[in-house]
């Protein structure tokens, strides 16, 4: 009587969660970081030492294959030598910059260190004063992008040299080692989002308001000594805006009368607005009859795959593997963190009982490896289905669900791949698990699966374009607002309807 009681409550509590519609499984909140009042606080040597033996221990315990791409000698002869140097009390900042190079040792771009963000947030929010450039990094050089300040100068297209008297090539080669990635293209992608560029400055050349410039303007070959000012936050927000650098994940627009080009910068977690979206861009492509529709994924650093997904459904009837092969690291806190995505009502259950996937996990010892797998079945069908030509656009700032986005493009004969070979490897580790420090709370993330692209191939290399594209002048195309790739695939169709 009382095994049939427990099963009706449990039929009950299912059905109302299905039939409201609500997701079942959510990812659990991020650990919290530590109060302002505790910003610029020196930890003592122990409990620093306690914070690095527990980080080394987490990574050691999650990741699938920690040592991929970097010998496990080599990287614990590391560890022991920093724990040797740590003889002083240390702000969190301060202890950032000795772990973060060694995470980004491993060159897993999904594990790392976070660069100290409370800090930095709590200042932008208090209205301080930001580097007011836009910039991208081309291998040693700093090209300006966008300018916020007052004046304008420098221009887009410039070289910036120096900023406060720091060279930017040493700055490149001090921030370098902080960021994870096996792919130099990437690691230099990332040091130029208008988020981090900025965020690294702060933290290693801090200033109330000025920033004295040395840089050669576009066409010129003089060197220009200029002093800007710092601009806050919320009105570099503003004008990016006016200059419709849209703060949107994604976006379409028309190009001509047969070509469409959609725009995703992420994918997002918020599954029902971007279904709502694709439902509204691909009944326009129908009625508009586009024939070619460009998908631009090249500042695409990832997101959640029941997006790409989505995306898929409206692109392909082909049978599709959702998870053509993963190998997930069975570890306590793994299982943890997996229960913690259920909602509290359901947590004392086994839920393991329920999901295959789930009942390998629980059954495998801690340490062991679990491969789980689907075969290719044909996603939903949508009458707005897309029938014509698709070229996608990829580089190195492609990384992770986007990567392996075009990773499906190119292995299921969906579309072509224009530009240049994705930033994030085509099958790669994924699925952080995040985890602060008992003491100094720094934010961390570490890998626990193995993420192969459907055709299974490991080669440790990028997913490469069908048309490779070369960016031979970027300082002018930036300073004219020229978008070569762009223009490429545009021409390319152009010549193909001929």
């Amino acid at each position: 009587m009382r095994k049939l009681s427990l099963l009706a409550l449990l039929i009950i509590e299912f059905s109302l969660i299905f039939l409201s519609g609500c997701k079942f499984f959510n990812p659990p909140e991020t650990p919290k970081g530590i109060p302002p009042e505790q910003f610029g606080k020196k930890y003592t040597v122990e409990n620093i030492k306690l914070d690095l033996d527990f980080l080394v221990r987490t990574l050691e315990d999650v990741h699938p294959d920690l040592y991929a791409y970097t010998a496990q000698k080599i990287f614990l002869k590391e560890y022991r030598s920093l724990k040797q140097k740590l003889t002083s009390p240390l702000t969190r900042i301060e202890f950032y910059f000795h772990i973060a190079p060694l995470v980004a040792m491993l060159k897993d771009g999904h594990t790392k260190v976070y660069p100290v963000y409370e800090e930095y947030y709590h200042y932008r929010r208090k209205g301080g004063l930001l580097f007011p450039l836009d910039v991208n990094i081309q291998d040693d050089e700093t090209i300006v992008t966008a300018n916020y300040s007052s004046d304008q100068i420098p221009a887009p297209g410039s070289i910036l040299l120096s900023i406060n008297e720091r060279k930017t090539s040493t700055l490149i080669d001090e921030w370098l080692p902080l960021v994870s990635g096996k792919r130099l293209v990437k690691r230099l992608d990332y040091l130029s989002d208008f988020h981090f560029y900025r965020h690294f400055l702060w933290l290693t050349c801090p200033s109330d308001s000025l920033f004295t410039l040395k840089f050669i303007p576009h066409n010129e070959d003089k060197i220009i000594t200029h002093t800007v000012t710092g601009v806050t936050y919320q009105n570099i927000i503003k004008k990016r805006q006016l200059k419709n650098q849209k703060q949107n994940h994604y976006s379409y627009q028309t190009l001509s009368d047969t070509i469409g080009l959609l725009t995703i910068s992420l994918f997002p977690g918020n599954e029902e607005a971007f279904g709502k979206f694709l439902k509204k861009v691909f009944g326009e492509l129908k009625q508009k009859k586009i024939q070619d529709l460009i998908i631009d994924i090249r500042n695409n650093g990832g997101g959640f795959s029941p997006a790409e997904m989505e995306l898929l459904r409206y692109l392909t009837d082909k049978p599709i593997a959702r998870i053509p092969r993963m190998d997930i690291k069975v570890s306590r806190q793994i299982k943890k963190y997996y229960r913690l995505s259920m909602p509290k009502l359901f947590r004392w259950f086994p839920m393991q009982w329920f999901h295959p996937a789930w009942r390998k996990i629980w059954k495998a010892s801690e340490g062991s490896i679990v491969t789980v797998s689907s075969d290719p079945k044909k996603l939903k069908n949508t009458p707005l289905r897309f029938k014509g030509n698709i070229y996608v656009l990829i580089g190195p700032g492609t990384f992770s669900t986007a990567a392996d986005f075009g990773a499906r493009i190119k292995d299921y004969d969906l579309g072509e791949l224009v530009g240049a070979e994705t930033g994030g490897l085509a099958t790669s580790f994924g699925a952080f698990y995040p985890f602060r420090l008992p003491y100094t709370k720094l934010l961390i993330r570490v890998s626990h699966k193995r993420i192969y692209r459907p055709n299974g191939e490991d080669k440790g290399r990028g997913v490469l374009p069908h048309h490779l594209v070369s960016i031979t002048n970027p300082r002018g195309n930036i300073s004219l607002g020229l978008d070569t790739v762009l223009r490429y695939t545009v021409e390319l169709i152009k010549s193909r309807n001929e």
